[in-house]
């Protein structure tokens, strides 16, 4: 398990192993470190620049009895020349709403900076990370 993050500090093992045992998609724990987060690109600006969507990662949380309910956490691209770089997601885009609507929300925020979300790689689950 030494590619999956490590346990942090103040977690015990029993939560720490629950909640990766529950999510998909996991990073290595220095993925985040790979990223610039003082440069946020716009959908638009990372197709204009030839780029694709590498991760979208997806809180979710069962309601009661509302089914599971889902928040975008960040999103991630790649740029042709291989720099990982995050994407700035609107409030709105991010916030809750069931996962049947999950894919139509992406295209929604897609078409709202004229791009496509599946041209894109949004609509790819592979590319999601989800928490639940």
């Amino acid at each position: 398990m030494s590619n999956i993050m490590e346990r942090p500090a103040g977690i015990s093992e029993q939560t720490w192993s629950e909640a990766m045992s529950s999510q998909t998609n996991p990073v290595t724990a220095d993925y985040h470190k790979t990223i610039d987060y003082s440069d946020f690109h716009t959908l638009r600006a990372l197709s204009d620049a030839g780029g694709h969507v590498s991760r979208i990662r997806v809180l979710a949380d069962n309601w009661g009895g509302q089914g599971y309910m889902c928040d975008v956490s960040y999103v991630h691209g790649v740029l042709p020349n291989g720099q990982s770089v995050p994407i700035a997601v609107p409030l709105e885009a991010g916030s809750l709403y069931g996962p049947k609507g999950l894919k139509s929300r992406l295209i929604d925020w897609a078409k709202d900076e004229g791009v496509y979300a599946k041209g894109l790689g949004m609509l790819d689950e592979t590319n999601w990370s989800v928490l639940k």
